[in-house]
């Protein structure tokens, strides 16, 4: 397997959803768990080593990030989360395949009882989140909570990740939002964040959404984008 991944610390929880940002059209999704977790203090406890994702950047302090995919943690009143997030694609289907294997593996040890796959596409009514998930079953809990069912294809890490979990017994919800190509878009990423909480049974706050943005923007310029 070309992607190892580690628990770092088991969090002090049980069961637990998962957020997961990837990009597609722009980086609305990734940008929507970096501000969940930057408002709620999730702390780190898994990462993934995945080759062509890179090594390590400065982040320009003396000091050196990771380009492993993390995951986080934090413990809310009713639930718990877990998030992901990422603004690369692996360069090859071969490593995009062991990176939704491993992320599967490690967040089902880490108590994980739903994954929700975020990413943003074009071609849509802008405004609109759209959703699909991996099974009839899982597709029919998530029905008459504001969205649209995707009908179409599925690019990249979002969709690889919810066929997986059909394939593995895993209920996952991919949410869908139209996106302009750009780093931060704001619409989207808010409409993503919503649509994330009827569907997990949280409510996100989007307060303070900008000036996550200001600081992913800088995130990404350090990871080359």
């Amino acid at each position: 397997m070309s992607c190892r991944g580690r628990i770092i610390r088991r969090p002090p929880f049980g069961e637990c959803v998962l957020l997961a940002g990837f990009p597609g059209v722009g980086f609305a999704a990734p940008l929507a768990v970096y501000h969940v977790e930057r408002s709620l203090g999730c702390v780190e406890v898994a990462e993934i080593f995945c080759p062509s994702l890179g090594g390590a950047v400065t982040d320009g302090e003396g000091g050196l990030i990771s380009r492993a995919l993390k995951l986080r943690a934090v413990r809310l009143q009713e639930d718990a989360l877990l998030t992901t997030w990422t603004v690369c694609q692996p360069e090859s289907s071969r490593e995009a395949y062991d990176l939704c294997e491993e992320l599967i593996r490690l967040s089902k040890k880490l108590g994980c009882r739903l994954m929700v796959s975020m990413t943003s596409i074009s071609g849509v009514r802008r405004g609109g989140v759209y959703y699909a998930a991996s099974s009839r079953e899982t597709l029919r809990s998530v029905d008459g909570r504001g969205m649209e069912v995707y009908e179409g294809e599925i690019r990249g890490l979002s969709g690889l990740l919810t066929a997986l979990c059909g394939l593995r017994g895993v209920d996952c919800v991919c949410l869908l939002a139209s996106s302009a190509d750009v780093t931060a878009d704001l619409e989207a990423s808010s409409a993503l964040l919503r649509s994330a909480g009827r569907v997990a049974g949280v409510e996100f706050g989007l307060e303070g959404l900008e000036d996550s943005a200001g600081e992913f923007v800088r995130l990404l310029k350090m990871y080359g984008g």
